[in-house]
């Protein structure tokens, strides 16, 4: 029936292939033994949908369930000179991008860059909870963890617009709530940092000022109660961009430590009053621990869900 896809048109297994050869034109002898014997198990391989093809240029021809690697840096080279280039590509098929092996310490890149050229599978470490692995959590907070989030629609349909929708963001950090103890005391000196993440974004961090000995609700008003200034941020790419609050406990060798953090998709914060939820060093939310904030957003249309 029409719509309905045929068995001819599933993807092939290397075991359905005329030849002996890779995409590449050559043998992969990591699939056979010293004895020349395949030791992958054909059964198996049947049920492969996404047959992996290294990557030769963006006008390779190249079908919709084809799918190829990219390291962070391989994926920093091709997206930074051509933009449009990799988007345009990643329309068409598949990428996954992964860490470089050389961080043994379980690290992270910022995901926001393979994110920002239409990467669809962006692998991260989740021994620890990194910065990318902050932002992480926060970009699939747009469908409540619920699975896969959409692109947006320019990076999808080649006949949308292709300009990303910027606009203008201001936090103010009026105050946190029932912060954890940090190493068995709430005495210590507290700090909020406001940061803009993304793809060609700014990547300044926003200070407030630093309260002593005030670990459990600690308030930035001046001294005559008023709002301390907002910090001001010019997002290029709001369809992409994460705000990331972080709380730290500051001490006077520069150790600091993290106490609690939140990263929001910027296209779904809310204007006004807010006051954000906190989550720990194992992405797990602190409970009541929050910081209450003022959003002010200015040129850019309101979607219809929040987070």
């Amino acid at each position: 029936s029409d719509g309905a896809a045929s068995l001819e048109d599933a993807p092939k297994s290397k075991y359905e292939e005329t030849d002996e050869t890779t995409s590449e034109g050559v043998e992969d002898e990591e699939d056979k033994d010293q004895a020349g014997n395949d030791k992958l198990d054909k059964d198996w391989s049947q049920l492969v949908g996404l047959p992996t093809f290294k990557f030769q240029h963006f006008s390779a021809p190249g079908k919709a369930y084809d799918i190829s690697s990219f390291s962070e840096s391989k994926i920093e080279k091709l997206s930074k000179p051509d933009p449009a280039a990799m988007v345009a590509y990643n329309r068409r098929q598949l990428s996954r991008v992964y860490p470089a092996g050389t961080r043994v310490d379980s690290s992270n890149y910022d995901p926001s860059l393979a994110w920002a050229a239409g990467c669809q599978l962006v692998a991260l470490n989740f021994q620890s909870c990194t910065e990318g692995l902050q932002i992480n959590r926060g970009r699939f907070l747009e469908n409540a963890n619920s699975g896969y989030v959409l692109k947006p629609l320019r990076m999808r349909e080649p006949s949308s617009d292709p300009a990303p929708v910027s606009l203008a963001l201001w936090v103010t950090v009026i105050s946190c709530t029932r912060l954890p103890a940090v190493n068995s005391t709430d005495v210590f000196d507290a700090q909020v940092a406001v940061q803009l993440h993304g793809f060609d974004e700014a990547d300044d961090v926003c200070k407030t000022a630093v309260v002593q000995d005030n670990g459990f609700n600690p308030h930035f008003l001046s001294g005559d109660w008023n709002f301390p200034p907002a910090f001001s941020f010019a997002v290029k790419d709001a369809e992409t961009a994460m705000v990331g609050i972080r709380v730290w406990e500051v001490n006077q060798v520069g150790f600091n430590q993290l106490v609690g953090h939140a990263c929001i998709p910027v296209l779904h914060l809310r204007q006004g009053f807010r006051s954000v939820q906190l989550y720990d060093m194992q992405n797990n939310r602190i409970p009541l621990a929050s910081v209450m904030c003022k959003i002010n957003v200015q040129a850019v249309q309101r979607p219809k869900r929040f987070v």
